[in-house]
């Protein structure tokens, strides 16, 4: 279900929805839930709304935030626009942001509309911060392409493999995302018969780590996450989900895998042998570029 939230100015807004976004994971997972294996959770700002879709269909729980919390938010605006953002006036933020948690959240069926965000549009919340877009500070970012492949797996498993990376990517990002600050980026699924199912970038800060770094973290949460339930849940998620609720469009499973699947082609392919095989090919490199 959508839920509403309207915030001051639209910088605010923006941090706010990273910030629940942020905490929504780290309480799940904490409790061992997986992202879209067991929940779904993401959003988005327009003008001074911020928008969270979160299922199950449940309210979102009211979360304190600490300053770490909203220095980590702030990180992941920075990686995602590659401006460096300093906090201008600490108190008036935190209270920003608390007025903002004790206000309820607005279902999509009762929410009423909100206006179009213009950038000519003065944002008062800006004050609160100093937001440094230069070339100096541009060069403080990175830009890492990791790719995700299946080598030495027969061609039918491929509809297995395309959910295996995109669950396996979203719990680990979920997972390194509570110690570690960086954006995901843009995905391009690779087309059949390719070893590699998609290759994603993801931008971090250079001080905070390097490129290896993120896909050897990746890497290593996966293969634990294998014995720890991810297979399990995934199988639940193939076998027992409606056609019509896979995060995947028939017509993008097509273009992705060379394969339409029915109910019955779900339940022969995704068996745990298939499943642990698949996890177990799963190869997650970091793309040298030049």
């Amino acid at each position: 279900m959508d839920y509403y939230k309207v915030a001051g100015g639209h910088f605010l807004a923006h941090l706010y929805e990273h910030l629940v976004l942020s905490k929504l994971d780290a309480i799940l997972l904490s409790q061992q839930e997986l992202p879209i294996l067991d929940y779904t959770a993401h959003g988005c700002a327009w003008g001074r709304t911020a928008r969270v879709y979160f299922a199950p269909a449940t309210p979102i729980p009211r979360m304190g935030f600490t300053d770490q919390d909203i220095q980590h938010a702030i990180g992941e605006l920075e990686c995602e626009s590659w401006e460096k953002i300093t906090v201008n006036d600490w108190p008036v933020l935190r209270a920003e942001l608390l007025k903002l948690e004790r206000e309820p959240w607005v279902a999509e069926e009762v929410f009423r509309l909100s206006p179009k965000y213009s950038k000519d549009e003065p944002d008062p919340t800006e004050r609160l911060f100093r937001i440094d877009d230069s070339e100096k500070a541009e060069v403080s970012f990175a830009e890492q392409k990791i790719k995700y492949s299946f080598p030495d797996l027969r061609a039918e498993l491929r509809p297995v493999m395309l959910y295996a990376f995109y669950m396996a990517n979203r719990a680990a990002v979920a997972f390194i995302g509570r110690n570690h600050v960086f954006y995901e980026g843009e995905t391009n699924y690779a087309e059949p018969p390719s070893e590699t199912v998609a290759i994603v970038s993801y931008n971090f800060k250079r001080a905070d780590m390097a490129g290896q770094e993120l896909a050897e973290l990746i890497r290593r949460y996966v293969e634990q996450a294998v014995t720890g339930g991810l297979a399990s849940k995934l199988q639940n998620y193939l076998i027992k989900r409606p056609i019509d609720q896979q995060h995947f469009s028939l017509h993008e499973l097509y273009n992705y895998t060379g394969y339409f699947v029915g109910s019955a082609g779900w339940k022969e392919l995704a068996s745990k042998e298939n499943i642990i095989a698949v996890l177990h090919a799963l190869r997650i490199e970091a793309v040298e570029e030049g």
